[in-house]
């Protein structure tokens, strides 16, 4: 299935081009962990903002799982910034992946406040590309070496 947005597409030296057409694949997709209902809720409608051509409420919601990850992971801070660096300070994010939250989180805000820089489709893509790796790395990964450790651990004794 295919659906058609415009972006503005940008040359090399960034001087801006005529608007064109173009034809992007629909994302179907879940979010691959469940951590609260506002989570799965906000991951959703991010991945439908984008399927629609909105990357200004896309890269919003991202930016709003993001929030929620870093509050399940206990970030202690008055705004996200501080909740990200909390968790660096904690050794739960290393240092690319607070590089890769902090641009989720600065997109984030460019999509929610007016600002010189304005998201596109392809950014909203790189920040969904970004969240799914964050959650990769914090999430998915630790637990499957947990689990293949364990079934090793149990077929040695």
């Amino acid at each position: 299935m295919s659906h058609e947005s415009t972006y503005q597409k940008e040359k090399e030296d960034e001087e801006a081009t005529p608007i064109e057409k173009f034809s992007y694949p629909f994302i179907l997709m879940n979010p691959p962990i469940t951590i609260s209902d506002s989570f799965e809720k906000s991951f959703v409608e991010g991945v439908k903002c984008l399927n629609v051509g909105a990357p200004f409420a896309s890269v919003t919601m991202f930016r709003r799982c993001l929030q929620i990850i870093a509050e399940d992971k206990g970030a202690t801070g008055r705004d996200l910034k501080r909740k990200l660096e909390s968790l660096s300070v904690s050794g739960t994010l290393t240092s690319t992946l607070e590089s890769i939250s902090t641009i989720i989180r600065e997109v984030g805000n460019d999509g929610a406040h007016p600002n010189e820089f304005e998201p596109s489709i392809g950014d909203a893509k790189y920040i969904l590309d970004f969240l799914l790796l964050l959650i990769d790395q914090i999430y998915i990964l630790p637990e499957k070496a947990e689990e293949l450790r364990a079934r090793r651990t149990s077929s040695i004794k």
